[in-house]
């Protein structure tokens, strides 16, 4: 049996329909990269937050910083206001190092704030769910070591359902020094000493 042109595209489009109401949306997540460049250490956020089935539970406006032992780094811009948010559906890791509180050099982006020890963030004042966010922080004359970070991948989850949500703090382990030119014409001089010496030893 034949079916007429428009009876083919109106179950096409029937069909792309049911598919679009069946698809979920995507869990929300948002990931911050920590690594070492050339005289410091930079942090780099960017995504979105689901505030579903977490309570406003006060203000915050702290400077960008980090401290590694109580799980908590704050990115952004100096200066703005933002709204915590807490919730005991929290779980994650207390810590991601060993480091005290140090204070960023300097900030850009929206005001985040993740404290995983105390089961609570911050967002920008009248954020609204999911919205793009993107945020660094950059502590100057600085390492991954000196800031007591250890490297590795931390995560903290909430919500549930199309409400699940994410906060990812991926810290990279910094790259094997690599020797210097005058480190390396020392080595060969050395290297080639020993092969003369040998062979004078043998003769």
């Amino acid at each position: 049996m034949r079916f007429p042109p428009w009876f083919k595209v109106t179950v096409f489009g029937l069909t792309l329909l049911g598919a679009a109401g069946l698809a979920r949306p995507a869990a929300a997540v948002f990931t911050v990269n920590i690594a070492q460049q050339p005289g410091n250490v930079v942090a780099t956020g960017s995504g979105t937050i689901d505030l579903t089935g977490l309570t406003d539970c006060c203000g915050s406006n702290p400077p960008p910083d980090i401290n590694a032992q109580l799980g908590r780094i704050a990115l952004g811009a100096i200066g703005p206001v933002g709204e915590a948010w807490a919730g005991g559906s929290f779980h994650g890791p207390s810590n991601f190092g060993g480091g005290g509180l140090f204070l960023a050099t300097s900030g850009t982006g929206d005001h985040v704030e993740m404290a995983g020890s105390n089961s609570f963030l911050a967002v920008p004042t009248n954020y609204v769910s999911r919205a793009a966010l993107s945020d660094s922080a950059t502590w100057n004359n600085a390492t991954i070591s000196s800031l007591g970070l250890t490297p590795g991948t931390y995560t903290w989850a909430w919500g549930s359902g199309d409400h699940a949500d994410r906060f990812v703090i991926d810290i990279q382990a910094p790259a094997p020094a690599v020797p210097e030119p005058a480190s390396l014409v020392l080595l060969a001089t050395a290297v080639l000493g020993l092969g003369t010496a040998g062979r004078l030893t043998r003769r």
